[in-house]
């Protein structure tokens, strides 16, 4: 009984003593870790389809003969990024390394944005021992999250006049919505110019919208087009029109075509010529061979004719040139 007396009056002693030297022997003692990360540039894609999130992990080194007992927290500037720890507090052995992963996350197409992030490691006990705040150590290492760019359009794309005639003009409209997460410069391209061009259409970019906002909408004017004077024939042209949404050089988003028609009516002339105006020479060579067949049948049966009137059927014997003398 004694015995455990001793031994408990030694251990309420001792405790005193921690109690009443502990600061003492706390500023004595290597309170400090080393906090490191594996980066410090954590990026979050935001794009439709991606996950919008990202881990990094750090090590919290303990070099001293002794474990320590770490807090963990996480202060991040701004509210569009939510950050988490895998563990709020580790217990790091004598000569030893854990390791803790941090996530962060952002909602799909936030806006584009950098924010900086501050890993705190505190040392809060030594051993069973706790520190008090006085000597407690704190260890800070800094991050940099961002929220990446992306580009897209909402797109289409209409003619104003959906008719036209050679030495007209007429519009292209389009309707256009940034759906990405930053401003943009838009522009507007034929992708089928060549081929319209060859036709005598000659569409020019409208350059009216510049800098549309975050999710900036405009409805206007993208093309002016005008038919050439001399248009050969009415036909239904397709006119392939897409748009390019820019923020630099290496980040644009290109739409789909979008597919105009327009009919570009010729004024006929009337006469014979409007009726064979489209027609190949082909089709011409063979209208000629059938009038001249038709005209060479027309002339057999007007001479047939004369003759069975004059002659009361006598035959071809019965025929002199006077049956041959008439006029067209």
């Amino acid at each position: 009984m004694r015995t455990v007396q001793r031994a408990l009056l030694l251990g309420l002693a001792c405790l005193l003593a921690i109690q009443l030297y502990s600061q003492d022997v706390q500023a004595q003692l290597e309170v400090d870790v080393t906090l490191t990360c594996e980066s410090n540039q954590v990026e979050l894609d935001v794009s439709p389809g991606s996950g919008g999130s990202e881990s990094v992990v750090c090590s919290i080194e303990n070099g001293a003969m002794y474990e320590k007992t770490v807090a963990l927290s996480l202060n991040i500037s701004g509210n569009d990024v939510d950050a988490s720890l895998s563990d709020s507090q580790v217990v790091v052995a004598a000569s030893s390394t854990e390791q803790v992963s941090l996530t962060f996350e952002a909602a799909i197409r936030s806006e584009s944005a950098d924010f900086s992030v501050d890993l705190d490691a505190t040392v809060e006990k030594i051993g069973m021992v706790p520190l008090n705040q006085q000597v407690q150590s704190t260890q800070t290492h800094s991050l940099t999250v961002s929220i990446l760019a992306f580009t897209e359009l909402e797109y289409s794309a209409t003619a104003f006049t959906l008719k036209s005639a050679p030495d007209e003009s007429f519009n292209i409209s389009a309707k256009v919505r940034n759906t990405g997460n930053t401003p943009v410069d838009v522009d507007f391209f034929i992708s089928n110019n060549d081929e319209i061009l060859a036709k005598g259409i000659d569409c020019k970019s409208e350059p009216t919208i510049r800098d549309l906002e975050l999710n900036g909408y405009v409805d206007q004017t993208a093309m002016q087009c005008t038919v050439s004077s001399d248009y050969e024939k009415s036909e239904e042209v397709v006119i392939k029109m897409y748009a390019r949404a820019k923020k630099t050089s290496d980040l644009e988003y290109i739409s789909p075509d979008q597919s105009v028609r327009v009919s570009v009516e010729v004024p006929s002339e009337g006469g014979f010529s409007s009726l064979t105006e489209d027609l190949s020479e082909e089709d011409l060579q063979v209208l000629m061979y059938a009038g001249g067949g038709l005209l060479l049948l027309l002339i057999v049966l007007i001479v047939m004719v004369r003759i069975s009137r004059s002659r009361g059927g006598g035959g071809v014997d019965a025929w002199d040139d006077e049956d041959f003398d008439f006029e067209l």
